[in-house]
This record gives C-alpha cells, structure tokens and sequence, in this order.
C-alpha cells in the first residue's frame, strides 16, 4: 500500500516537474441573482434617485450623476473556490459615451439615500482603480424602451447585455457582499441608463418585437462558478532546476546513460 502510494506521489512530482497538468477542477451549478439594493445618485437634487426600473449615470461640470448597486452571494464551502464571476448589466439607452468604469462601493446602502448622504464615499470610490471598465452594448443614441431600433442587429436584446467579468475582484473579497458604484468613464452632457433589478420588461410600441423581452432578460445579474478543489491540491512539490538531472522515478543521476532524463524541468533525451 505504502509502494503503491510512494509510486502515486513520484508521478505527481515528476508531472508537475514537466509542467504536465495533473487534474481540472470541476465546474459545479453556478450561481445567479440579481441585486440586493439598486438606485442611482444625483448631485444637488434630493428628489431625484432611483425609485424607477432604470439608474441613470452622467458626470459633467455641473451635474454628476452615479448607479449603485448591492450584491450578495454563496461563500463557498470548505474545498470549493470561487472562479469565474460574471456581471450582466442590461441596457436601458445609450445616449452618451459608452465608456463606463465600475468602482468598488459601500454594500449596505440606502435605496432611499441622496447623493449628498454619500458624497464622501462617491468620491472615495472614484479615487481607486476602477473594478472593470469596458463599452456599453446596444445601438448608439437608442433607448431599447423607448424608441425605434432601426438596426437589424439591435433586434435581439442579447445585443444591448453587457458581461462584464469581475473575477478577479470577487475572488479578492474577504465577504460574500459587495457594492459597485456605476459612472460615466468620460465627461459628457448626455445620460446612459441600465436597467434594475424593478425592471418588469419591455412595452415598446415602436419595436413590437421587444415585448416579449421577460423581466428576466433585463435585471442586472451576478454569475459565480464555482470549483471543487481536488485533494492533490494539498501536495506541493518543488520544480527541480538545480541542474542536476533526475530519471522518471525521481532518482538523481550522475551519469546518465541511454534513456529520458528531466533537468531543471525539462526533459531531454540520451541517445
């Protein structure tokens, strides 16, 4: 038993020592939900945030305009890692620059709040690096609402659904809650909207053939997969590249003779 478990390990070594992959982690059910809390901030106007099925964001001189949103989600179990998480933000219109940053953001938010209730963190949230940044889907100067798509390609809404991957930021967390604050990457006088997790669907008398665009279709939505680590994970094995070469069992050789060798974790042949 114990030869047979020494054996099992020199594989492992000898396989990681040539850069030989040794196992794949197993994909398990992802997750998805939409937000916990969503809205959007206007600058000096209390009475305008978001209690409507859409954020709107701008920043110019005189106005500046933000999204937020709450998320929440499954901590993995021990032996489970987060890796890959996907956020769907669907758009609403598109009438500005389509550049949009996403910046890290306080989680426990009031939907009811004004942006003066949170200045200070809006501002602090703009100061970092943002979480992702990347170009608005769907058709220039249009409101999937609102008015006539006249482009053929923009007749489906997979066509106005940005995903956006954040892995990288959720795997830095050290919760399972996180908030994002949505802003315009650029100045601009012009609004662009996403829709919340309140949108119900798409009644657009112009463009018959989004009616049928479910609620659904239109929510934000955070996708996590997740992995099931393998035991082998626990075995370190150290790459040997002190240039003294080894056969397949692992055993270090002075003189090598005919046969395939590994140094500094590579193998080469002796002819």
């Amino acid at each position: 038993m114990k030869k047979n478990l020494l054996k099992g390990l020199t594989a492992v070594a000898m396989a990681l020592t040539v850069g030989m992959p040794v196992f794949a982690q197993t994909a398990e059910q992802p997750y998805k939900g939409t937000t916990t809390a969503d809205t959007w901030l206007r600058m000096n106007n209390k009475d305008k945030h978001g209690d409507k099925t859409t954020i709107e964001f701008r920043t110019n001189a005189d106005v500046d305009f933000v999204g937020v949103m709450a998320f929440e989600f499954p901590a993995p179990d021990a032996g489970y890692a987060i890796e890959k998480a996907t956020l769907r933000l669907v758009t609403e219109r598109v009438k500005a620059d389509r550049k949009v940053n996403l910046y890290e953001f306080i989680s426990d938010f009031d939907e009811d709040g004004i942006y003066e209730t949170y200045a200070d963190d809006i501002a602090e949230a703009k100061a970092k690096t943002p979480i992702a940044q990347f170009s608005m889907e769907g058709q220039n100067t249009k409101s999937v609402a609102l008015d006539n798509i006249d482009a053929e390609k923009y007749q489906n809404i997979a066509a106005w659904q940005n995903n956006v991957d954040i892995t990288e930021y959720v795997k830095g967390l050290t919760t399972n809650k996180f908030g994002i604050l949505i802003a315009s990457a650029t100045t601009t006088s012009q609004s662009n909207c996403f829709f919340t997790k309140e949108a119900t669907g798409i009644s657009n008398t112009k463009c018959t053939y989004f009616n049928d665009s479910k609620a659904e279709d239109l929510v934000p939505q955070l996708t996590i997969t997740y992995s099931v680590l393998n035991a082998i994970n626990d075995i370190t094995v150290e790459t040997k590249a002190d240039g003294a070469v080894y056969n397949l069992a692992g055993q270090r050789v002075n003189n090598p003779q005919h046969g395939i060798y590994v140094k500094n974790g590579r193998k080469y042949i002796v002819k």
